[in-house]
Parts: structure tokens; C-alpha cells; sequence
């Protein structure tokens, strides 16, 4: 094959023919800047602000990340569908949910082959938004491995745990997450006949959330953590509308996606 590399910048043409095998192969042509305004260092400066000059197989490497955690019944469907409408952004739905209705198994009777599934199929489920052609800079996710391990942790064997550990590791170490949104468990559980009615309990819920704060830190992603705790007034007495403007405000700030909103 006969391969051109395209360049707007004299400097890269010279560098990039030091460096080509000298076989006839490859060529170096410098192009003309007037017809696309546009280089590199400006992409790597601001590349949501450049965003429709991204070549698409290379948009995902500059993808915002943001995924909502939490323990069950904190809103974080709800709060990951009204994000991503308000940025008119894609979004990953949790997996879990549609496994285990789809397999008719509750949380404790998942066993080792349940949560390889499950962290693959999160993990999978939060690839084809970023790749996905909606892609506008911006991806939300609900929930990933770190929940899955949450839940793992709580309800599997020490033995089972250890056959999963490096697949945890891999995941999660591969994510590369910019902003984690928690949220704490203040609001009333509500029973929609998926999770196992054990996660009721106030305790449980915050020994899940405690947990998740350690998997967090254990994995070295504290410094991506955002608290929604805004608490709302009489009209939004459980907080929903304060938290979602705090992510909003959260997802500004810490991602540099700008989002308008009132």
C-alpha cells in the first residue's frame, strides 16, 4: 500500500519524513491550512469546544465521563435519563436490571458466572454510548464495576470474591471516569420489585453506600467524587430538582462541558 500522511504543520512534515522507513512507501503532504482551520494543539486544547473536527474513531479518546452511583432507590435512573436529556447526551442504563429480570435471579442468588456477566455486559453497555454516534463530548452512566463490586462484596463468598478480583481490577482500571456523582441514601426506598427488599433497610443502604465510598478510595478515584447532598425546599422535599441542579453545576465545573440550563 501506498500510504500520505497530512499535515497543516512544516514542522510535522520534516519531523514525520526523519522518522518514515525511507522505502518509497510513504509520503508526507503539507495541507493546505486555509481549507481546514483546525490543528492539533487547538483539539488537545479544547476538544469540546472543537468537537465537530474530531475525526469520529477518535472522539471516545476525548469523551467526558460521568457515571451516577449509589445504593438502591436513590434516584439515579431518573437523575442519568434527565442529565443526559438536558446535554443531549447518550447514556448507558444499568445493566444488572436487564440481566437479572431477563435470567430471573435475585441479588443473592447471583453466583461467580452472574457477576462476570454483569461487570462485562456494565462495562460493554458504557463503551457503545462512548462510541456511540451521538456522542456530542459528554457521556453519563448508570452505575459500572465499582458498584458491582459493592454488591459482590456484599453478598458473595471471600473464596467467590477472590475469583473475580482481577476482572475487577481490569475493568476498573480501564474506565478512566472523570466525574462520579454519589448519591447518599436519603430518599424513601421504593419497593419496584427488582432488588432483593433486604436493601430496604436504612442500615443496609448506608453500609452499601459506606462501602462504595471504600471501593472508591481503594481504587484511587476520590478526587472524581462529587456528593449530591443538596438538600431541596417544601416543593422538593426529598432534594431530586437540588441534586440535579448540583450535577448539572458539578458536570460544568469538573468536565468543562458547558450546559446551559436555568
Amino acid at each position: 500500500a501506498q500510504i500520505t500522511f497530512y499535515t497543516g504543520e512544516a514542522d510535522y512534515k520534516v519531523e514525520l519524513e526523519k522518522r518514515l522507513p525511507q522505502t518509497g512507501q510513504f509520503k508526507v503532504s503539507l495541507m493546505d491550512r486555509t481549507v481546514l482551520k483546525i490543528s492539533g494543539t487547538e483539539i488537545r486544547q479544547d476538544p469540546i469546544g472543537n468537537w465537530d473536527y474530531i475525526n469520529r474513531v477518535f472522539r471516545r479518546h476525548f469523551t467526558k465521563k460521568v457515571t451516577v452511583m449509589g445504593s438502591a432507590s436513590t434516584g439515579k435512573s431518573t437523575l442519568v435519563r434527565r442529565l443526559a436529556r438536558t446535554s443531549n447526551s447518550p447514556f448507558s442504563e444499568e445493566y444488572a436490571r436487564e440481566y437479572q429480570e431477563r435470567s430471573n435471579v435475585s441479588d443473592d442468588e447471583l453466583v461467580v458466572k452472574d457477576y462476570i456477566r454483569l461487570i462485562q455486559g456494565q462495562y460493554d453497555a458504557n463503551s457503545k454510548e462512548i462510541n456511540s454516534p451521538a456522542n456530542n463530548g459528554l457521556t453519563i452512566f448508570d452505575t459500572d464495576a465499582m458498584v458491582t463490586k459493592v454488591y459482590a462484596d456484599m453478598w458473595l463468598s471471600k473464596e467467590d470474591n477472590a475469583q473475580l478480583q482481577p476482572l475487577f481490577d481490569n475493568t476498573i482500571g480501564e474506565e478512566l471516569i472523570d466525574l462520579i456523582l454519589v448519591i447518599p441514601p436519603v430518599t424513601p426506598y421504593v419497593d419496584d420489585g427488582f432488588r432483593n427488599m433486604d436493601s430496604a433497610d436504612d442500615d443496609t443502604r448506608w453500609q452499601f453506600h459506606n462501602q462504595l465510598m471504600q471501593v472508591i478510595e481503594d481504587y484511587g478515584f476520590m478526587d472524581k467524587v462529587v456528593m449530591l447532598d443538596a438538600q431541596g425546599g417544601s416543593e422538593d422535599p426529598y432534594g431530586y430538582y437540588a441534586r440535579y441542579l448540583q450535577a448539572l453545576n458539578a458536570i460544568q465545573e469538573r468536565t468543562g462541558f458547558n450546559i446551559k440550563h436555568i
